[in-house]
């Protein structure tokens, strides 16, 4: 991935294991049913889904702000601070 951030010139920090520990929990402290260490869809408050084959394509459009995370599961969370939009 930084390699990636790298090649598209997007400045970014990869979080820290405690920084992204801090995260996972304050999301689901917030948007899920209980707090956990697992960001578990079953567990979400609200459930819609939208299938946007041009979401890529649209994403500059879509966010306006500053200091971004990017949130990546495959196989462990990792997640990434984007300083600018």
């Amino acid at each position: 991935m930084e390699r990636s951030f790298e090649t598209l010139d997007i400045c970014a920090k990869k979080l820290e294991s405690v920084e992204l520990a801090n995260l996972v929990h304050s999301l689901t402290k917030k948007f899920f049913t209980s707090e956990s260490d697992v960001l578990d869809p079953v567990e979400l408050y609200e459930r819609s889904t939208e299938h946007n084959p041009n979401f890529w394509q649209e994403i500059q459009y879509r966010i306006s702000k500053e200091n971004l995370v990017l949130l990546v599961f495959d196989s462990a969370y990792r997640a990434w601070q984007i300083h600018d939009a």
